[in-house]
């Protein structure tokens, strides 16, 4: 499960912490990350929509080469308010 979170916070707030608990209570293993100027990423670049695209596609692309390409385990995404975008 890929985890976006909305653009409150960061990856590490509290109700969010609570569901990824309840994901991997059901199996899932949860991957979350902060956006650029989000949580503990950096500070220097300036978040915008096609930041926050890049940022998306190269955890995508990192999960699926830890997989590898040949996997038949499923990738899920769950998107919270800005993650849904």
């Amino acid at each position: 499960m890929i985890y976006f979170h909305g653009n409150m916070g960061s990856r590490a707030s509290g109700h969010r912490l609570d569901l990824y608990r309840l994901l991997q209570d059901l199996d899932f293993h949860v991957i979350a990350f902060d956006y650029r100027r989000f949580g503990k990423s950096t500070s220097m670049v300036a978040p915008s929509e096609s930041g926050l695209v890049t940022d998306s596609l190269c955890i995508y692309e990192w999960v699926r080469d830890i997989l590898g390409e040949n996997s038949q385990v499923p990738i899920f995404f769950w998107g919270h308010s800005l993650g849904t975008g």
